[in-house]
């Protein structure tokens, strides 16, 4: 999927790669050892897909998102005591809704280089 999305931002002259990564790639997360690794590994992409295409002026981030609500996430959730304890971490007591993501990488996918 990278290498059509750069084969498109060359011939468009600018463009942006946004990898949807975790902080589960940083953090150690009970019970998510394939996620985290997973998630670990779109941050390497990320970076190296960068140093690869960046020197041609394409963007390549990745944003990390927290604890992010969905019908998956609320399985989990229900399955651990007190949420397994993540609500403490969150820096407003309650995880975040898609919708404010999707805005994010929306942000930083469009902003034109100056």
């Amino acid at each position: 999927m990278a290498q059509a999305a750069i084969r498109h931002i060359r011939r468009q002259g600018f463009g942006t790669i946004v990898s949807i990564a975790s902080v589960s790639a940083f953090l150690g997360v009970p019970n998510s050892t394939i996620y985290s690794a997973l998630k670990g590994a779109v941050v390497s992409f990320t970076r190296t897909l960068a140093a690869e295409v960046g020197p041609e002026g394409i963007r390549v981030n990745a944003t990390a998102p927290g604890s992010v609500h969905t019908g998956g996430s609320a399985t989990l959730h229900a399955r651990r005591p007190s949420g397994g304890g993540r609500t403490r971490r969150r820096s407003r007591g309650r995880q975040a809704r898609g919708g404010r993501r999707r805005r994010a990488v929306v942000g930083v996918g469009t902003e034109r280089p100056s």
